[in-house]
């Protein structure tokens, strides 16, 4: 994980199992029936990696971001991470997109500042999303919660 005392800029992906199926509201973008799958979200962080990381694991937090609805019910399995002043969701958000079998469940999902359709894909499987990884320009580097101090 991004040293916490250097937090560096960078983007961010949340890997993220939801194991029943829910809707949710999520604030004004509207309420969305997400099946039981893993997702892929894709952020930045310019503000601190480390930070916003944590943010996301935790259950305490006021529902600022779309994210932060589909975090108060999925888990995060892994959270993927380059550092550096480089925008990547957008890019990395794209590029899922361009896989067999990645989905889109949320139109406008994260992505309200930019033209994406979406910054959230859903994933056939675990494996299918662990395999999106190698495919993701900017090499990110993989952070399990339970490697977290």
């Amino acid at each position: 994980m991004p040293d916490r005392r250097a937090n560096p800029a960078g983007g961010y992906v949340l890997l993220l199992h939801l194991e029943h199926a829910e809707r949710i509201q999520v604030g004004r973008l509207g309420a969305f029936d997400f099946p039981p799958a893993h997702y892929l979200y894709f952020g930045s962080a310019l503000g601190g990696l480390a930070s916003r990381i944590q943010r996301h694991q935790s259950t305490q937090k006021r529902l600022h971001w779309h994210i932060d609805y589909l975090t108060a019910t999925a888990r995060v399995e892994q959270a993927w991470w380059a550092a550096g002043r480089e925008r990547w969701e957008c890019l990395w958000a794209q590029t899922a997109l361009e896989v067999p079998g990645i989905s889109l469940p949320a139109a406008g999902f994260g992505s309200s500042d930019c033209r994406c359709p979406s910054h959230l894909v859903q994933a056939p499987s675990f494996r299918a999303a662990l395999s999106l990884r190698c495919r993701l320009p900017g090499n990110p580097k993989i952070w399990r919660p339970e490697d977290a101090d």
